[in-house]
């Protein structure tokens, strides 16, 4: 998902600039849908991201994203007038570098969540490796538990027998 915020972003730019150009709807109703689709996924990111440094990192690609959208819509508000030209191409050119920063940004989380799930596995395989050792020292507890009492049961009914045979 966090690749897709990246892809999503650059798209909403291009549109705008699509929108700036040529002010077709078509391309206004996929600017929505786009800005939609990028809401979701930050309500399901706000909520599954754990790692500290993760956090930071989405935080800030997240405020990113929001103030993009904000000149986006700056440049498209603007463009419909024509004495705020220059201030829609303005707002447009500062969407379009903080969405270079969006992409680096993108790279820092997905590489700081590549670390933590490193992180997480490896604590996975310690557990996994100290749950096998526990089991199996159970296990051998209870395989001496059994053969003590097998042996304590043989005796006594050994002893039984013999007092029998003895009789």
């Amino acid at each position: 998902r966090e690749g897709r915020l990246k892809e999503i972003s650059k798209e909403v730019v291009d549109l705008t600039g699509n929108i700036l150009m040529n002010n077709n709807q078509k391309d206004v109703d996929k600017f929505n849908a786009d800005w939609k689709e990028i809401e979701e996924i930050c309500s399901y990111l706000d909520s599954t991201i754990e790692n500290d440094e993760s956090i930071s990192s989405y935080n800030t690609l997240k405020n990113l994203i929001i103030n993009t959208k904000i000149d986006c819509n700056d440049a498209i508000i603007y463009s419909r007038k024509s004495e705020t030209a220059i201030k829609a191409s303005d707002s447009y050119n500062t969407a379009e570098k903080k969405i270079q920063y969006v992409e680096s940004l993108n790279g820092e989380l997905l590489s700081n969540e590549v670390n933590y799930m490193k992180v997480v596995q490896e604590e996975i395989h310690k557990s996994f490796y100290r749950d096998l050792i526990i089991s199996m020292i159970l296990l051998l507890i209870i395989v001496i538990l059994c053969l003590g009492y097998s042996l304590r049961f043989s005796n006594d009914i050994s002893k039984k027998f013999t007092k029998l045979k003895e009789i």
